[in-house]
C-alpha cells in the first residue's frame, strides 16, 4: 500500500524550501526555532566600557558550544539587509549561554546597531565557533598576554578559562586602549588580580593625561623577566602584532591573531562582476570583499574570516584590490582572499 506520507525532499532546492517552512510555523511557537541554523536570544545588554557593550545570548539547540578564544560569525537584519560580522567570545560558554563584547568601529554600520539600537529580546543568527587560539590542554609554562583595544576580548575569555582551572601558572596581562575609560572589563580583571597573586594587571592608556608606557623592551624587561620561559599571546590591530612578535622572540611560543578586521565601507562604489552568474553588483569601497558580498545575497564559502585558512580565496579576473592587514595590493589576475580584500576598482571575479 502507498504511503500517505509525504515524500523527504531529494534536491539541495528541496531541502532548503523545507526547512525554511519549518522555520516559518516553528518560529510561531519559539522566535529561536530553526531546522538547522543557530539562533539566539538578546538575553542582557551591559556596558564594558565607556564605549563597549557585552551581549548576553541564549542559543537554540544547534549551538554546538564552544572554547575560550574562538569567534563566531553574527548575522543580523538592519532596515531589511542581512549583515554578517565576526566577533570573538569574550567569557567561558556555559551551555547554551555565550557572550559577545562590541565596541565602537568608526563608520561601522552592524557595530553601531549591537551598541545603540539592539533590544533585550530580538534573536540574532550565529555561525558556530572557530579558532585555533584556545588554551592548551595543560598550563605549565608563565603566560604574557598582550591586547590593545577590542584584543582584550578573547584575552578576557581565556583569563577566566584560566581562573576555571585555579590559573596554575603565573600569568602577566599588558592592555592598552587610547583612554582609560575605553578599557573594557574593569570589575572581571580586578576580581581575577584579587583572587589570584600570580595574575598581575597592567592596564596602559594610550594617549591623554594618564598615558603610560608602550610596548617596548624596556617595558618588557620590567613586566616580563622570564620571558625566554613563557608563552606569549597577543590579540589586537595587525601593526601591534607585528611589533610584538618581533620583540618577544624570545619566547618558547608567539600565539597571535589579528582582529576581526573593519566592515566600514570606504567612500563610493565599485562594480563587482561576478565571471560564473553574470551578475553585477554596486558593492562599498574599502569594504571587505566577503561580507560586502554577504549583504547583497551572494554566499562565498568562508572559514576563519580572518585571511588565514583560505577557504574564501577566489581569482581576481580583472581590476584592482589590496589587503586590508598590510594594506599591500595589485591589478589583474590573482588570488585574493574575500574575507581580507578591499576593490579599489571595479572588479571582476571568478564567482
Amino acid at each position: 500500500m502507498a504511503s500517505r506520507l509525504a515524500p523527504r525532499p531529494s534536491r539541495p532546492g528541496a531541502r532548503w524550501r523545507h526547512a525554511e517552512f519549518i522555520d516559518f510555523w516553528g518560529r510561531h511557537f519559539s522566535r529561536t526555532f530553526s531546522w538547522d541554523r543557530i539562533l539566539a536570544r538578546v538575553r542582557a545588554i551591559e556596558p564594558a566600557s565607556a564605549s563597549a557593550v557585552t551581549l548576553t545570548l541564549r542559543a537554540n539547540r544547534h549551538w554546538p558550544g564552544g572554547l575560550s578564544g574562538q569567534h563566531v560569525n553574527l548575522t543580523v537584519e538592519i532596515d531589511g539587509v542581512r549583515h554578517t560580522r565576526c566577533y570573538s567570545l569574550s567569557a567561558p560558554v556555559d551551555g547554551r549561554r555565550l557572550q559577545l563584547t562590541i565596541g565602537p568601529v568608526e563608520g561601522g554600520l552592524v557595530s553601531t546597531y549591537l551598541r545603540t539600537r539592539l533590544r533585550l529580546g530580538e534573536v540574532l543568527e550565529l555561525s558556530a565557533p572557530y579558532g585555533e587560539l584556545t588554551l592548551p590542554a595543560t598550563l605549565t609554562q608563565p603566560w604574557l598576554l598582550l591586547a590593545a583595544g577590542s584584543g582584550i576580548t578573547p584575552v578576557m575569555a581565556l583569563l577566566e578559562a584560566m581562573a576555571e582551572r585555579d590559573m596554575p601558572v603565573p600569568v602577566t596581562l599588558g592592555y592598552w586602549a587610547s583612554r582609560r575609560a575605553e578599557h573594557c572589563f574593569d570589575a572581571r580583571l580586578d576580581a581575577l588580580a584579587a583572587r589570584f597573586p600570580q595574575f598581575r594587571l597592567r592596564r596602559i592608556a594610550t594617549r591623554g593625561a594618564d598615558a603610560g608606557p608602550r610596548l617596548d623592551a624596556e617595558w618588557l624587561a620590567g613586566e616580563a623577566p622570564a620571558l625566554a620561559e613563557s608563552v606569549v599571546q597577543a590579540s589586537g590591530p595587525a601593526a601591534f602584532l607585528a611589533h610584538a612578535r618581533a620583540l618577544c622572540s624570545a619566547a618558547v611560543e608567539f600565539r597571535a591573531e589579528a582582529l576581526p578586521l573593519p566592515n566600514a565601507a570606504g567612500e563610493g562604489v565599485v562594480r563587482v562582476t561576478l565571471a560564473r552568474s553574470g551578475r553585477a553588483l554596486d558593492l562599498p569601497r574599502g569594504q571587505p570583499l566577503l561580507p560586502a558580498l554577504e549583504s547583497a545575497g551572494v554566499k562565498p564559502a568562508y572559514g576563519c574570516r580572518r585571511g588565514i585558512c583560505n577557504t574564501c580565496a577566489c581569482p581576481r579576473l580583472a581590476g584592482a584590490s589590496h589587503d586590508l592587514r598590510d594594506g599591500s595590493g595589485g591589478s589583474g589576475l590573482a588570488m585574493v582572499r574575500l574575507c581580507v580584500h578591499a576593490a579599489d576598482s571595479d572588479l571582476t571575479l571568478e564567482l
